[in-house]
């Protein structure tokens, strides 16, 4: 193979400028100052002249008809040679998608010709005119410098010689127009490459022996390794290309005459001749071939490795470089502007289930993923490539951001994403992946199936086999910032609100799903507060979950919630508080946070009334205070605590629940003034005091209270009414063994029945002037508490 030495260039382009000089200059002693100054205006306006009118010529030229020449592409007659680049462009079916998808691309491709016929026709037409114009200068010589008018005159032939060696060198310049121009731009992209590749060489003498690419490709069937060859023997080929173009534009910079020029600034005005010639405006546009090609050789680094590694989606190192070589492209007017058009019908065409660039549209398994990306799609083909920088930016960082916490990997491994979401480091995942989505003008139209997305992850991971409700409001209408309204009622905005709701489930899963006990561990509060969420959310409204429209989507997930096993086995507890939930759900002035609490006191309630011995008495009227004060709970409670059966499949003895059943119930469902729950909560806690003191002790131990809690005893009971009255009721119904079961006559000792006694007897004996008197036991309720306490006539010594 023939390889041009680059000595010889360097001798070439001496010898031609040199000759050129010679030359000149020779003909410039011939002619002397006069004729050789004329000369020199009148070749360096021939200059001017076709710098000038070369583009209207070239216009004219490219569209003059060539139809008679019978050239065809694909069967079609090229009847321009304007047209004919554009059609043999055509013939390569991935340049055809695009050309469709982009008319400032098929601009660009259309002036392309007219840009590079425009530097050669410049250096053709300059000497054309040139020698034109020596019948002009003959005319003017003949006529002002004639032998008879110069008789006798000096023709100061060694000025003249120097006037035509410069004139020598302009013809030189102009003959390296186009070189210096077409090295100016072609050296960004031989630097580029060869730079790249010295630092994938260096990168690989410091690499491990192998090293593995995950490469995804969009059709189903794919040979990578002829892939990864072709991609390799390209880059090959294209580096030898770049290293040998690169040996001859260094040796024409380094002739010392190239050097001389630059440093005269020849090269500079050389180089802006170039661009004006290879700039065309159009509409809002300017095109030019060293601008786009600087553009280019910008992002040949990263493409390169895209070309020498694939498309590697959890490799960050490959994500930044693909966002920076994009943002650098967008930051160009013309590709920028292609990129603006391609995305949106690129979008259309994959929506549409087509290909583009003979790539198909990837395919999805998972339906609210491919739902999601399909909404990406539809929206992205009809925003007209206004936001899709920003898009692309904020998509890369959302990718960024999986990959950091390995979601990607676990996607693709057909891991389980609730391990990711749910380790320590990633519990703000979601929220930031939200607040970063609703940057973008595209992905915030399209969150209710991002939202939805996140919902399959939540539902699934609660019961594998639920059917997960899908929220369908239009997200134009979602007000995402934090409002106030007139009346300062302060709207949070639904971007803080989704962030919240899935940081809070995600927690609550990450606390229960390998509890032994999952109710042990539910953090209750923050479970409300999320609820109160969900009902507030415009995003949870409504929804589908299959054919069936339910309220709202929220109610559906508390359904699937309290049904699952996900808080454990037994779910049966929960079922009253699930319905009744449910029934005061759009009622805005139940605070679910505050019933979630209540409900954590009932089950902690339900709990310790299985085994009174240990019951917290400290605790317990705090939890009855809630219970009776939350509407929500009444029925709950009673399902929960207030069924003797319910008790007792807990664990309770069958007379304990019966007391638990009877007090709790009738306690918590009345209505009371200010001040009477705080009573009844008293005299409650008296009698379970009494109770569990009773079940502590041993057979034939009795249990002995002080005079002081005797008095405090009587007095609870006395100033209660719901306590009291079931005492009595009990006392007069002979079936009714709710407290004489317990056992408590029989165990307190003869000093505590004294003390007992002498507190009631205390009682009676108020009087209407007396404090307390409003509180003095009638008949038949003395009579009911000195039988449940065993207190006799005869051993009161009447």
């Amino acid at each position: 193979m023939f390889t041009f030495n680059t000595s010889l260039l360097s001798t070439a382009i001496i010898s031609l400028f040199m000759l050129a000089i010679i030359l000149g200059f020779i003909f410039g002693w011939i002619r002397g100052f006069s004729k050789s100054l004329v000369r020199f205006f009148m070749v360096l306006g021939m200059a001017v002249l076709a710098f000038f009118v070369v583009p209207a010529l070239t216009n004219a030229i490219l569209k003059a008809d060539i139809s008679n020449w019978n050239i065809n592409i694909n069967g079609i007659q090229v009847i321009t040679l304007e047209d004919l680049l554009g059609d043999l462009l055509r013939k390569i079916p991935v340049v055809e998608d695009l050309i469709h998808a982009s008319p400032t691309l098929e601009a660009f491709i259309k002036f392309l010709p007219f840009m590079i016929a425009n530097v050669v026709l410049f250096v053709v037409f300059f000497f054309a005119f040139k020698y034109v114009s020596l019948i002009i200068y003959w005319i003017i010589a003949g006529v002002c410098f004639s032998k008879k008018k110069m008789e006798g005159k000096d023709k100061h032939k060694f000025i003249g010689a120097v006037i035509g060696a410069v004139q020598g060198l302009l013809i030189a310049c102009v003959c390296f127009v186009p070189v210096f121009g077409i090295v100016d731009t072609a050296q960004p992209v031989i630097q580029a490459a060869i730079a790249e590749n010295a630092a994938a060489e260096e990168e690989a003498e410091g690499a491990p022996e192998t090293v593995a690419y995950d490469v995804y490709y969009a059709e189903e069937e794919h040979d990578e390794t002829e892939e990864t060859e072709n991609n390799n023997k390209m880059i090959e080929r294209v580096e030898k290309a770049a290293t040998e173009v690169d040996k001859y534009t260094s040796a024409f910079n380094n002739t010392w005459i190239i050097k001389v020029l630059n440093s005269v600034g020849v090269k500079k005005l050389s180089v802006s001749m170039f661009d004006k010639l290879t700039t065309i405006s159009s509409g809002n546009i300017t095109y030019s071939i060293r601008s786009e090609v600087k553009s280019v050789a910008n992002v040949v680094p990263q493409f390169k490795e895209i070309l020498e590694s694939g498309f590697d989606m959890e490799d960050n190192k490959c994500i930044e470089k693909i966002q920076n070589a994009a943002n650098k492209l967008c930051d160009d007017e013309v590709f920028g502007n292609i990129i603006k058009e391609v995305v949106p019908y690129a979008s259309d065409k994959w929506f549409n289930n087509e290909k583009f660039c003979n790539i198909r549209k990837p395919n999805i398994s998972n339906v609210a993923v491919a739902k999601l990306f399909d909404s990406m799609l539809l929206k992205l083909s009809t925003d007209e490539g206004k936001n899709v920088q920003n898009d692309m930016n904020v998509s890369f960082d959302i990718l960024k951001m999986c990959n950091d916490a390995d979601l990607i990997k676990t996607m693709n491994d057909g891991g389980d994403m609730m391990d990711v979401f749910t380790a320590e480091e990633n519990k703000n995942l979601i929220a930031d992946i939200i607040g970063k989505a609703l940057e973008s003008n595209t992905l915030k139209a399209v969150m209710p199936d991002l939202v939805n997305v996140g919902l399959d992850v939540i539902y699934k991971a609660i019961d594998e086999s639920a059917t997960p409700a899908k929220v369908t409001i239009v997200a134009e209408n979602i007000i995402w910032d934090q409002t106030t309204d007139e009346g300062g009622n302060v709207n949070i905005g639904e971007k803080k609100r989704i962030q919240t709701i899935f940081t809070n489930l995600i927690k609550i899963f990450a606390d229960v799903k390998d509890a032994e006990d999952p109710l042990a561990v539910l953090d209750f509060e923050l479970m409300g507060e999320t609820f109160d969420l969900l009902r507030d959310s415009q995003i949870f409204k409504d929804g589908k979950k299959g054919e069936v429209v339910i309220t709202s989507v929220s109610k559906d997930l508390i359904e699937t919630l309290f049904d699952s096993t996900l808080l454990g086995e037994d779910t049966t507890r929960l079922e009253g508080f699930k319905n009744a939930l449910l029934n005061v759900w759009d009622n805005p002035d139940v605070s679910l946070k505050e019933t979630f609490v209540a409900l954590k006191d009932a089950i902690e309630l339900a709990r310790s009334l299985e085994d009174l011995n240990n019951l917290n008495l400290d605790n317990l009227g705090d939890i009855v205070e809630t219970l009776a004060n939350n509407d929500v709970l009444k029925d709950v409670v009673t399902e929960i605590i207030g069924d003797t059966e319910t008790l007792t499949e807990m664990g309770i003895p069958e007379n304990v629940a019966a007391v638990v059943s009877d007090t709790l119930t009738n306690v918590i469902n009345q209505d009371y003034e200010e001040g009477e729950l705080a009573k009844e909560v008293e005299a409650l806690v008296e009698v379970y005091d009494i109770a569990s003191q009773v079940l502590s002790v041993e057979d034939g131990e009795k249990v002995d209270i002080t005079a002081e809690d005797a008095n405090k005893l009587v007095d609870s009971l006395a100033s209660s009414s719901v306590i009291l009255d079931l005492i009595t009721e009990a006392n007069q119904d002979e079936e009714n063994t709710t407290y004489s079961d317990l056992g408590i006559a029989d165990s307190l000792s003869d000093e505590t029945k004294t003390a007992i006694e002498n507190a009631l007897q205390a009682n009676q004996d108020l009087t209407e002037t007396d404090e307390g008197y409003e509180n003095k036991l009638t008949e038949d309720q003395l009579a009911a508490l000195k039988a449940l306490f065993g207190i006799t006539n005869e051993e009161a010594g009447e």
